[in-house]
């Protein structure tokens, strides 16, 4: 009896080892599932932020390297206007100098003043038919030189206005996806949010440390809540922002202040209106130099600024007892009328632009509320949409574009050829994997004009 129950003990013995055994297994089993699982999120997740990175890196270079083309042919278009110029007053210079027997610095002044038809008051004049027979060619070369740089400069400042509706264009991009995450249409966003937002719109991952760093410049009244002009205040600089290792960020708070003074002191120049900043910089300039150096009063100084830049030359420094024209006004006037006067016709054509501006809102509103004619409805009825006999959304905003002389019918069947090239089923509507993932290169060389 006693070994029966001693044999009944270690069954029992056993068979408990061996449920806690199966029982540990069977644990231990659904732990590393769940560890599996947790892991293979955890690898999807990393995958997952690395492909954002990726994509993000990669339409960053894509920007960056248009960005460089575009400076790389701005550059060439500055090195060959200077080239021009440089290469007429230096043929200017040398023939005044050899020829009339004038200082380097005399001859300069003179190349500048002739060629670009100033005409100072000075005691500086020609006296030989030669001198003057080169004069008259040199001032027709030089209307087609300083021409031609008018021309390519003129290219710079549209190319500026470009750049101006672009940030426009982006401004309305930012407003509408502030206004998507805007939830409750309070018009501010809390913190989470804002973080999502900006996420979405730049496509990189933000640290807490780092959108900490990040929302102490953006949030200006310190609620903890973004507006939606404040993030429209920041849009065009927020690459900037984001990087918190940079000088904004420093420890050192002098670094921080002087950097953002520098941004404050490069807004007036890096905007559309920054030729009139610059204009204005180089009259003062020229006034200044006059008050200072050639001890001329206030109303003098401003008189032959202004005066020289228009062509004028009511004002101009004096020759010395010999009949020469000192060094520093020689070479100080050639240059302030060489780079300035092209400047000075560029703001006042700005300026003109700024002007008539109103004048064209206005012929646009009456062009867009002018009533359709019937010949205008047939015609806006087929070209976004021929399937029915209607003019829809698209139909008319084209046919008022093409009402204010806004766009050509070349530019439509371009943009429809673009179109169709992405609509590979022929639906008529694009997902945004296709708009996102086509490259404009390929769609250029896919494209026929």
């Amino acid at each position: 009896f006693v070994t029966s129950s001693r044999t009944q003990e270690t069954h029992v013995q056993l068979m408990s080892r061996t449920v806690l055994s199966l029982s540990n297994v069977r644990g231990g089993g659904e732990g590393t599932g769940v560890d599996d699982n947790r892991r293979k999120r955890t690898q999807l997740s990393r995958k997952n932020k690395n492909a954002r990175i990726k994509i993000y890196n990669n339409s960053t270079d894509k920007d960056s390297s248009s960005t460089i083309q575009k400076s790389r042919r701005r550059m060439r278009m500055y090195l060959a206007c200077i080239a021009i110029v440089l290469l007429w007053i230096t043929t200017g210079t040398i023939f005044y100098a050899k020829f009339n027997n004038w200082p380097l610095a005399q001859s300069f002044f003179y190349a500048v003043d002739a060629g670009m038809s100033i005409g100072f008051c000075t005691d500086v004049v020609e006296t030989r038919i030669g001198s003057r027979a080169f004069t008259i060619v040199f001032i027709l070369l030089g209307a087609s030189s300083v021409g031609g740089a008018l021309a390519l400069f003129i290219q710079d400042i549209m190319e500026g206005a470009v750049e101006l509706r672009n940030a426009r264009f982006e401004q309305i991009l930012a407003k509408n996806a502030f206004d998507r995450a805007d939830i409750d249409n309070d018009g501010r966003l809390s913190y989470t949010e804002f973080r999502a937002l900006v996420q979405e719109w730049t496509g990189c991952i933000i640290t807490d440390e780092h959108f900490g760093k990040f929302c102490q410049k953006i949030d200006v009244d310190k609620d903890r809540r973004v507006s939606c002009r404040e993030f429209l205040r920041i849009i065009s600089i927020i690459d900037k922002l984001l990087k918190v290792h940079g000088p904004l960020y420093s420890s050192k708070w002098y670094v921080r202040k002087i950097t953002e003074l520098w941004e404050f002191v490069k807004k007036p120049f890096v905007g559309h209106n920054r030729i009139f900043a610059a204009c204005l910089a180089w009259v003062s300039m020229g006034v200044l130099w006059g008050k200072t150096r050639m001890k001329w009063d206030i109303i003098t100084a401003t008189h032959f600024a202004v005066s020289a830049l228009a062509t004028g030359g009511l004002t101009g420094p004096p020759v010395n007892k010999d009949g020469i024209l000192p060094l520093e006004p020689a070479v100080f006037c050639g240059v302030f009328c060489l780079i300035g006067i092209p400047l000075f016709a560029l703001t006042l054509a700005h300026f003109a632009r700024v002007l008539v501006e109103s004048h064209v809102v206005a012929e646009e509103k009456r062009a867009i509320f002018r009533p359709l004619e019937r010949k205008e409805f047939d015609y806006a009825k087929s070209l976004c949409s021929p399937e029915d006999h209607m003019v829809h959304l698209s139909d008319f905003i084209v046919l008022q574009l093409l009402r204010m002389g806004k766009v050509n019918m070349e530019t439509i069947d371009l943009i429809k050829t673009q179109f169709n090239i992405l609509d590979v089923d022929g639906s008529k509507r694009l997902p945004q994997s296709i708009c996102i993932q086509k490259d404009n290169s390929t769609l250029q060389n896919d494209t026929t004009i």
